[in-house]
């Protein structure tokens, strides 16, 4: 016979207990063309929703499902930016197409930051170096991938 032990989840982010509370939580359906060579340029695929923050740790958390490069576009760059408002936090991922070759990839990232107790309205954007990319935003189901999302928990 094996015995399990109890666990105690409390504070663990997700799981359950006081922490990984979701303070936010949006989906984006709709494809975005990343057009945009310039942080001031660049296409926006998530907007979370205004709301007061309480100054306490916070996980940022972003699901991108397709990221789809055509061919004859290597050495591009695809950079996903985190924004509180207007304002840049920076860069939450980089990725690099070395080849010529269609390429498609997904991303997931994350940030841990602690706000200002205030209201902040967090953001996902993305440019591009030198040729457009279609970020995919499925909706789920047959043939089709999940929704991109934004989710914003207490750490």
């Amino acid at each position: 016979m094996v015995q399990h032990e109890d666990i105690d989840h409390t504070g663990v982010p997700g799981v359950g207990g006081s922490g990984g509370t979701e303070l936010d939580y949006v989906q984006a359906t709709a494809d975005v063309t990343i057009s945009g060579t310039t942080e001031g340029t660049a296409n926006t695929l998530l907007t979370g929703t205004s709301q007061a923050y309480a100054a306490v740790a916070t996980l940022i958390e972003v699901f991108i499902p397709r990221l789809d490069l055509q061919a004859n576009a290597g050495g591009n760059l695809v950079i996903i930016l985190l924004y509180d408002g207007a304002t840049l936090i920076g860069r939450l991922g980089v990725m690099s197409f070395p080849t010529n070759a269609a390429w498609i990839t997904s991303f997931h990232g994350a940030y841990r930051l602690t706000p200002t107790a205030a209201t902040h309205q967090y953001i996902v954007k993305a440019t591009r170096s030198n040729a457009n990319v279609v970020a995919e935003l499925g909706t789920g189901g047959t043939g089709d991938q999940l929704p991109a999302f934004l989710r914003i928990t207490t750490a």
